[in-house]
């Protein structure tokens, strides 16, 4: 029995770690599923109200416009999961480069900043132009980019904003918050 004993714990780890995975492998589709519920939910809502009475030429542009917006953000969220996929699969390596992180936060920033500053938010910043980390860019802007996406999302009408970026020992770190 105590020859089998380094064999049972190794079975056992390996079972634990075929758990994790699963239960990673539930988490993410429970979170493609809820990420992809709301923006459906929005592009059935505006065909049903468009189709639900006839509409003068103008007004069917703009649910079209919508349709669009609505479609091309559900294209970009399946683009990111096949990516993460990929990545996760090993499929894909990281291309890891310099990315100097005040100018790439107001890249990301810019697909938002219509929308919030017709809200009435402000932003406010604070990240040394000198700053700059080792990352993938791409991966880095779906993190970053989702959360500044929450941010201007759920700040109140004319609220304000806070993106920074600060060096802490040896990491760099990014912060985002909003007065919602």
């Amino acid at each position: 029995a105590a020859e089998m004993s380094p064999v049972v714990e190794r079975l056992n780890d390996m079972l634990a770690r075929l758990h994790a995975a699963f239960e990673r492998e539930r988490a993410f589709s429970a979170d493609v599923a809820h990420e992809l519920r709301t923006p459906l939910a929005g592009l059935l809502t505006t065909l049903e109200v468009a189709a639900a009475r006839p509409r003068s030429p103008e007004e069917n542009r703009e649910a079209f416009s919508d349709c669009l917006q609505i479609a091309q953000q559900l294209q970009v969220m399946v683009n990111n999961v096949l990516m993460l996929g990929r990545l996760e699969s090993g499929e894909v390596a990281p291309q890891i480069t310099r990315v100097e992180l005040a100018a790439f936060l107001r890249r990301q920033w810019a697909r938002f900043e219509t929308k919030a500053t017709q809200r009435g938010i402000a932003v406010d910043w604070s990240a040394p132009a000198e700053l700059a980390c080792q990352a993938d860019e791409k991966l880095l802007a779906l993190a970053v980019g989702n959360l500044l996406e929450n941010a201007a999302e759920y700040c109140d009408e004319g609220g304000r904003i806070s993106i920074a970026a600060s060096s802490e020992g040896e990491a760099n770190v990014i912060t985002i918050s909003n007065t919602g």
